[in-house]
């Protein structure tokens, strides 16, 4: 099940109410939208980050392309991001969308290129991944966008663009001037033929107010009430009120104003309209989109991880990702030189023979444990938290060097484990001071360099 549970027993989180301040824990459902791990992240649409609004002030994730390929490779690169959505939406007609934008020349403004599918990728709908009903995914394949859109600098937008039937009751009112007075108003009714009754305050022609009916009975949701008076459209029609409502209500009903589009009923009855409710979740940090070419690869090291099982989020206490029963494979490609290989020791299984042979040696079973060094040059802190976490700590990591001056030529998805700490070293200076250089130990994975007597 993919509903995080996260016991709650001091204050509330922010924007989390409910539950308990003391005593027993209380389970509290996480549902808003979040991304599930994946080596570059996903904020908020809304976020008005004024130190990183500049594209030419950020750092670029450099992602290279081979034409014609459809699966990660040596030269093509692949990046997957995995969103958990609103459990009740989910339940609804909710679609979430993956969107392709491409930033400007004035290095700010981003537009919408292309809505992804299986054609820039691999793309799994909300609800066709098993097990987790809530989860949907896009991984997209850099190689097609560079056939398909060309280089640039690119990101990801998440999007939901839900269909919703929304039902109106159609009527006309009568009145006898172009004003509410004190004493008049509108009767709501309920699919079951309740009703409320809302007076009218003296409104004037074409002026819009807004009634927040708040439980008010026989209704049991919340919901607001957007009216403006209309004057006759035509000969024999009557004054007409204008009204915005929820599913279930039956006001008198001209037209209907939903974020700027008109929808137009006429005559009494019931008028059904679909409409999409567009809300951006998140955006990506960029990507700089190229061919693959060795020259610009150079000094690059490319990490590829599978996750799976369940791993805790590196930045909120108690989130676990949960990935049961599912592969998550994710690849980024950072700054830096991978290799420097040495043995740093052997793993030896010796038989030692006592009288006649008294000192004998013999040995059964000798293995070179094969040792790199990664050094990584200066990238922003996402990047090493990321890494540290959903890369040294995946199932299966590998690792692919592209630079020139390297003495190792073969290290092309090398299987790795990690051999002790990841400890970026962060700059003072003024230019660099939210960058962090890093050297890290890996050893091959498998480690079968071994020499055995059977």
């Amino acid at each position: 099940m993919s509903i995080i549970l996260i016991p709650q027993t001091g204050p509330n989180p922010p924007g989390n109410a409910g539950g308990t301040t003391r005593g027993n824990p209380t389970p509290t459902v996480t549902v808003k939208p979040f991304q599930i791990t994946g080596f570059v992240p996903l904020k908020a649409c809304t976020d008005t980050e004024c130190r990183n609004s500049d594209v030419s002030c950020a750092y670029i994730n450099p992602v290279f392309g081979a034409i014609n390929v459809f699966s990660p490779t040596y030269e093509n690169d692949f990046n997957t991001f995995v969103v958990n959505v609103d459990l009740v939406k989910s339940l609804a007609n909710q679609q979430i969308q993956f969107i392709l934008q491409r930033c400007g020349s004035d290095n700010k403004t981003w537009s919408d290129i292309v809505i992804l599918s299986n054609t820039y990728g691999i793309l799994q709908p909300l609800g066709s991944i098993i097990g987790h009903p809530t989860y949907t995914s896009f991984q997209i394949n850099w190689g097609r966008v560079v056939l398909l859109q060309g280089p640039g600098v690119y990101r990801i937008k998440v999007q939901d663009n839900s269909i919703t039937s929304v039902s109106t009751y159609q009527s006309y009112f009568e009145f006898p001037s172009l004003y509410f007075f004190f004493d008049s108003g509108i009767t709501l009714y309920n699919n079951e033929g309740g009703s409320v009754f809302i007076p009218l305050h003296g409104q004037a022609l074409n002026q819009q107010a807004v009634i927040t009916l708040l439980n008010k009975q026989p209704f049991s949701i919340n919901n607001k009430l957007t009216f403006s008076l209309q004057p006759p459209q035509s000969a024999g029609e009557q004054n007409q009120i204008q009204c915005q409502s929820g599913t279930g209500f039956g006001p008198s009903i001209r037209r209907i104003d939903f974020d700027g589009i008109l929808l137009t009923t006429r005559g009494t009855g019931i008028s059904t309209t679909n409409f999409s409710s567009i809300s951006c979740f998140f955006v990506s940090e960029p990507f700089f989109v190229r061919a693959f070419n060795c020259e610009q690869a150079d000094g690059t090291v490319k990490f590829e991880a599978s996750l799976t099982g369940k791993i805790g989020d590196i930045k909120q206490d108690y989130l676990v990702y949960d990935l049961s029963g599912i592969t998550l494979y994710d690849s980024i490609r950072v700054p830096g030189i991978f290799g420097y290989e040495t043995i740093p020791k052997y793993l030896e299984v010796n038989l030692e023979y006592g009288q006649p042979s008294l000192g004998k040696i013999e040995r059964v079973r000798d293995e070179a444990i094969q040792q790199f060094e990664f050094h990584g040059f200066p990238m922003p802190k996402y990047l090493h938290d990321r890494l540290g976490v959903y890369g040294l700590m995946a199932d299966t990591l590998k690792v692919s060097d592209y630079n020139k001056v390297n003495s190792d030529w073969d290290i092309k998805q090398v299987g790795i484990v990690k051999s002790g700490a990841y400890e970026p070293q962060y700059y003072d200076d003024k230019s660099l001071r939210r960058f962090g250089k890093v050297k890290a130990l890996f050893t091959r994975n498998p480690s079968a360099v071994i020499k055995s007597l059977c």
